[in-house]
This record gives structure tokens, sequence and C-alpha cells, in this order.
């Protein structure tokens, strides 16, 4: 089974253009390290690339589901599928990555979204792992990604108490 090429594509461009980010705002001294305090960001205009890439994650279809998968196995895919792409979402919203400073709010317009993303992207992955304890359907094992990126969202302020 695995994960859609289509999908992966674009997180993969997420991740060099926000690996990019950061290398260019650490030259321009945007982005400082601190070993307290981990990565300070300055305000980070929102670039054309991250808006063709956020639309690109909004057109993005799923593929259709394997032949010969049981009902539980596909509704499992398909949320595995959709959980990693609101994660891409929320790491691409953040700018830096796993590098930016988590204590500074994402963009204002995003907000409301990004409450959304975190709820679903937990609720799924718990109903992911429950239902996965089924015989023969292991897709649990590949929802690292989504709960670090969902994981670097909750804290002060945030939807924790959701």
């Amino acid at each position: 089974m695995g994960y859609p090429q289509t999908l992966v594509n674009i997180i993969a461009d997420i991740a060099e253009l926000v690996e990019d980010s950061t290398h260019i705002a650490l030259r321009r001294g945007l982005l400082r390290s601190s070993q307290s305090e981990g990565y300070l960001a300055a305000p980070l205009v929102y670039s054309s690339s991250c808006e063709e890439l956020e639309a690109s994650l909004k057109r993005w279809s799923m593929p259709p589901m394997p032949h010969g998968l049981s009902p539980v196995a596909t509704m499992l895919l398909r949320s595995a599928w959709e959980t990693f792409r609101m994660a891409a979402f929320l790491y691409l919203w953040r700018c830096f990555g796993f590098r930016a400073n988590v204590l500074e709010p994402i963009r204002a317009d995003r907000v409301a979204l990004a409450n959304t993303y975190v709820t679903a992207i937990i609720s799924n992955c718990q109903a992911i792992l429950q239902l996965g304890s089924i015989p023969r359907i292991s897709i649990g094992n590949a929802l690292l990604w989504p709960l670090v990126v969902v994981g670097c969202e909750c804290g002060t302020g945030s939807t924790e108490n959701d």
C-alpha cells in the first residue's frame, strides 16, 4: 500500500522549500540559533512558492484505492493519507518546519484551520492506531511524521484542551 507518490512529492517539495528558507534566513540574520531558546524567527513573508505548494495540497485528490482491501483497511488508508495532507499544511505554514519557533503563532488567517487540523490529526491517529490492532492492518506504524508535526502545535495557547 504505502502513500501516493503525488502526495509524497508535494511533501518533499515543502521540505525542500522549508530547508531553503531556513538556510536563506540564517544567512540574512533573520533566524538565529540559541541553545536555550531553540530557533527564533523574525516574521517571514509568505512567498509565492508557499502559496503554490498550499494550492497543490488543496487540489490534491486521493488516487483509487488498491483492489482487494477490506472496508476497514480502505477507511484506514484514506484517513492516513488525509492525515499526512493535513500535517503537510501545518508544516508548510510554520515556514521553518521543525526549526520554527513554535511559540510564534501561525499566520492569523490560518489559525482556525490549523486548530481544526490539529484536532483532526490527533483523532485520526488515535482511530488508526485503535483500528490498526485488527490483524493484517499495520498502517499505524507509519504515522510518526504527522504526530511529530502536530505535537509541535500542542502547548501553551494551543488546542491542547480540545
